[in-house]
């Protein structure tokens, strides 16, 4: 064994951390002290982000000694290339000097004794690369523009010299990235502002080739909630919210959702990598990283204003529609979108400064929905954001920055997806989020670069009953019309933070075999999800079709504490083998882990005041990943790549598996409701016993359950076929591999007899649980054979970056992804009806064919014309029968295998005309007018999926054609 080998071993041993092939069991459950929910450490017990981070930093450090640590930085760009002379002999010695007002200072390098050279971790924006040599003339190449984790490739030929003078060459930035393997999409500031969409996250990743959504926002009115995203058959939560290169998402769920609304214009740059990441990226679905913008040399602002209202709307209600119960679409009231920024310089070239401020006013109409008087539902939100940032040159080779975000997410009438909720059973949403950072870099020599981050996000998420609902108001549920009235399902807070710490190291060889640029580092974190409960009467009140049907019962009031620490290694190198052909490999360690304190709750009507002891490892998780990736300069001029890349990705996971196993998170049971004395209320003696449990008490964890993972493939040839305008084709596979769900262990599939009944749509056979064992339940959460799911697609591009008054972003996909349809962790895995049709269906947001073109024209006397198009098949129908009269009570079966059933085809077309007036003392004013749903469609977004005469009925349908003004003003 190694010396290194030996090391790596006794630092991992030391910290607690195990690998695969030495898994260790669930402990059993323990008492632990008490504590705050806010506290990093534990009083009595050791820290592992306290007991580990001495030894990683010693192991990183082991690591750079022993190994030559550059790829495309994701949090960052790179400039490479190679000088030579008119005959193109190398050129050792050239001094390469950077300039670009994203830069406080210039940066230097010179070219090595193979006559290349390469800056890492540059800002992006627009530079100026000097070449200088003695005896040869100074060349200036102008307008090279840099994009998060893209490698451009500036290579120069230089000339003796016969005049001093410099030679400027203006807007040569290559069009194909001949050196890196991942694939994704740059959305700089210019792209960010100049293309018609609703200046959010989503409406950004929604333009990217491949990516779908689980929303669709027509000018603003989705805004007030995230969508899910899927690209090329990504796993389900598979999304990375990165601000500056950290990672920061909400700790609850499955790790995938944010707990933030970012400030559109607060952005430098946003960079949406989809295929292909390295290994310091732990996502293989959609990885976002917004760059926040900073300030400069010279004070520089802006603002901007966007209003839409009902008077600039059309009725997009088709005959169909109203015969299927839509009076309106879901029309705009009124949004209004204000923001302000200045940055500039506290003490030039050495500190700036950069802040902004936003706020966003959404009021849209509610299908379906009215209120007493008559007039319609609304959805009215308010989100603001406050930005500020400091960036401090200490030295030539020392940078620091540090910046404040706060937001507020404030969502008056909230409802839950799929259902007609009138609002007093909506939620009232007042959420306030914050995030503070902190980064710090140092150039130590020309080779060898460090970065050191840390990021804290804290969250308060409330979903809170209306002010108007009292203690005798109960929520009321049908299940077959899809309703919700009287009251909220319950009264909720969400309490949650993450300590997220991150340091890498990067170092330049370039005599080993050709030129490498290694990088390696680790990320620790620790994230904290608190879940409250309350409900009146501590039930829902359930019912089918306006009958009485079951009561779900509570567990509440209750708070659950949930905790995950998580620990990443990962060394990556990119190795230029020749100035044609370049491999990018890594490696990546991954250690998950998550536990619940000791904690209690009171007793209510159902269920007894209990206390439960500390529970540790749920999960228990280490594992590794590795990639490798290669990408081929075929015509050796810099214009045509092929490209190839094979890697694994672990699934990310939030604090989902350590509440489903909480005993003191939100749990119960359901019972038969016979409202005897017709008072539309539950009585105690009205009920029946207990079926159906649910919850951390009925829950546990297969003890040998490991990580999901994600296996990629993609190859591909990209060409630059004329000036700035390349083309790309791609095929993509992936494997979602060791998925889990839940099985009930207590009932197995013999204890049901198999019975034929009357369904809405003609006799099903299903099956009725036998008596003796009616509401037992074992439920364990483990791997399912079958559960495992394939993509594969083609995807054709366009891309033409800004230049000659033209950009445009194109391109078609054509995928697939089937398997077993899959509930989630409340599945049962032995209930013979819930795998009735589950086999060979449309797995997530599954969409045949996607087509995306966006693009901006700049006619004479500044007056710009811009379009973003989008296209997608129909999102697969989940399609179900309920049933009752069983002895277990309301059945839910798949009518049909997922996906059968599908919903409209959406096409949105969005155009944005625009003129810019300049004035006085560098002032410019551009004036915007934006119509969203140009073909005013209406598809079917969401609908009844229930079987029978209200099945297709819409619940939402895409907002009608509407027109958006605008102004910004720059200075």
């Amino acid at each position: 064994m190694s010396s290194l080998s030996r090391t790596v071993r006794d630092l991992v041993a030391g910290s607690g951390l195990t690998f695969r092939g030495a898994h260790t069991q669930p402990s059993a459950f323990r008492a632990a002290p008490s504590y705050s929910p806010y506290e990093t450490c534990h009083p009595g017990e050791a820290c592992m982000l306290r007991s580990i981070s001495l030894r990683l930093l010693v192991l990183t450090a082991g690591i750079l000694a022993t190994t030559a640590p550059v790829v495309a930085q994701t949090q960052t760009g790179t400039i490479t290339g190679l000088i030579s002379d008119e005959q193109r002999a190398i050129l050792p010695g050239v001094t390469v000097t950077l300039e670009s007002p994203a830069l406080i200072r210039s940066q230097s390098t010179a070219t090595n004794e193979q006559g290349t050279y390469s800056v890492i971790a540059l800002p992006p924006g627009v530079y100026t690369v000097r070449f200088e040599l003695d005896g040869f003339q100074p060349v200036e190449r102008a307008g090279i523009r840099v994009n998060v984790a893209v490698v451009t490739s500036v290579d120069q030929a230089l000339t003796v010299a016969s005049v001093t003078e410099a030679v400027t060459v203006s807007g040569q930035s290559p069009a194909v990235d001949v050196k890196s393997t991942s694939k994704g999409t740059n959305f700089d500031a210019d792209l960010l502002a100049n293309i018609p969409q609703a200046r959010e996250i989503w409406s950004t990743v929604e333009q990217v080739p491949g990516a779908t959504m689980s929303t669709f926002n027509v000018g603003g009115t989705a805004s007030a909630q995230q969508s899910v995203m899927q690209v090329h058959g990504s796993a389900a939560g598979q999304q990375e919210y990165a601000i500056n290169g950290l990672k920061l998402n909400w700790p609850g769920g499955n790790g995938g959702a944010t707990a933030f609304y970012f400030d559109h214009d607060s952005m430098a740059e946003i960079n949406v990598m989809t295929n292909g990441a390295p290994a310091e990226v732990a996502t293989g679905g959609v990885y976002m990283n917004m760059v926040t913008r900073s300030g400069g040399n010279r004070f520089a602002g802006g603002s901007s204003i966007f209003w839409e209202d009902d008077s600039f709307q059309g009725d997009n209600v088709t005959d169909e529609l109203r015969e299927l119960g839509a009076s309106s679409g879901n029309p705009i009231n009124f949004i209004y979108d204000f923001n302000a920024h200045a940055g500039g310089p506290i003490r030039r070239d050495k500190i700036w400064f950069f802040s902004s401020y936003r706020r966003f006013d959404i009021n849209t109409g509610v299908l379906g929905i009215l209120r007493p008087d008559g007039s319609p539902a609304a959805d009215i939100n308010h989100q603001s954001n406050v930005l500020g940032k400091v960036t401090a040159q200490i030295n030539d080779q020392n940078k620091l920055s540090a910046d404040y975000s706060f937001n507020y997410q404030n969502r008056f009438f909230r409802r839950p997806t799929g259902d007609l909720v009138e609002e007093q059973a909506s939620w009232r949403q007042i959420e306030p989020a914050s995030i503070a950072q902190a980064q710090w870099t140092s150039v130590v020599t020309p080779r060898l670069f460090l970065d050191a981050r840390y990021g804290f996000l804290h969250l308060i998420f409330p979903l809170r009953y209306q002010d108007d609902v009292g203690p005798s108001d109960f929520a009321r549920q049908d299940i077959v019309r899809q309703t919700l009235n009287g009251a909220a399902i319950y009264d909720f807070e969400n309490k949650a933070t993450r300590h997220q710490a991150n340091l890498s190291a990067s170092y330049f060889v370039d005599d080993w075999a050709g030129s490498h640029t290694f990088k390696t580092g680790f990320e620790l974190g620790r994230a904290f999800n608190q879940n409250f409960y309350a409900a009146n009467g501590d039930y829902v009140l359930r019912y089918f079709d306006g009958a009485p049907l079951e009561v779900q019962t509570y567990n509440t009031p209750v708070t659950s504490k949930n905790y995950i620490d998580t620990l990443a290694l990962y060394v990556q190198d990119a190795w230029a083998v020749t100035q044609r052909l370049t491999i990018n490999y890594g490696a990546r360690f991954e250690r998950l882990v998550g536990y619940a304190p000791e904690q209690s709750r009171p007793d209510n009507a159902f269920f007894p005041a209990e206390r439960f002891a500390r529970i540790d490892d749920i999960p228990s998780w280490s594992d590794g990943a590795w990639r490798i990736g290669a990408s081929y300069n075929l015509t050796g001029d810099g214009k045509t790549a092929l490209k190839g890349f094979v890697g694994r990705f672990m699934v990310q996971e939030g604090t989902r598996l350590v509440e489903q196993v909480n005993p003191n998170n939100l749990g119960g049971d359901f019972r038969s409701w016979a409202d005897r004395n017709g008072n539309d209320v539950a009585e105690l003696d009205e009920l029946g016993p207990p079926t159906r449990p649910y919850g951390g008490r009925v829950n546990r964890i297969d003890p040998d359950l490991e990580q999901p993972y994600s296996d990629e493939l993609t190859v591909g040839i990209e060409r630059e076929v004329v000036r700035n305008l390349s083309v790309a084709a791609t095929y993509y596979r992936r494997h979602n591999g060791r998925r889990f769900s839940g099985v009930n262990l207590a009932v197995t599939p013999s204890d049901y007899t198999p019975v034929q009944v009357d369904g809405p749509e003609g006799p099903l056979t299903v099956f009725d649980q036998g008596p003796a064992t009616l509401g037992l339940a074992d439920r364990i959460i483990t791997h399912a054979d079958g559960l495992d799911d394939t993509y594969n697609g083609i995807e054709l591009t366009v891309t033409k970056r800004m230049a000659d008054r033209w950009q445009l972003l194109a391109g078609l996909t054509v995928g697939k992804d089937e398997g077993l349809f899959d509930r989630g962790l409340n599945d049962d895995l032995n209930d013979p009806n819930l795998n009735l049709n589950r086999e060979e269906g449309a797995i997530g947001l599954d969409s045949t064919y996607i087509g995306k073109i966006i693009g901006t024209y700049v006619l004479p006397r500044d007056y710009t014309i811009s379009t973003n198009f989008r296209y997608f098949t129909g999102q697969p129908v989940t399609k179900q029968v309920q049933l009752r009269g069983l002895n277990q009570g309301n059945v839910s079966v798949l009518a049909e295998p997922r996906g059968t059933t599908r919903l409209d085809n959406v096409t949105m077309w969005d155009l944005r005309g625009s003129k810019v007036f300049s004035l006085r003392n560098g002032i410019r004013l551009e004036a915007m007018i934006d119509v969203f749903n140009l073909l005013n469609q209406s598809s079917k977004t969401t609908i009844n999926p229930n079987a029978g005469p209200t099945f297709g009925q819409p619940i939402a349908i895409l907002s009608p054609r509407i027109a958006r003004l605008g102004l910004k003003l720059t200075f």
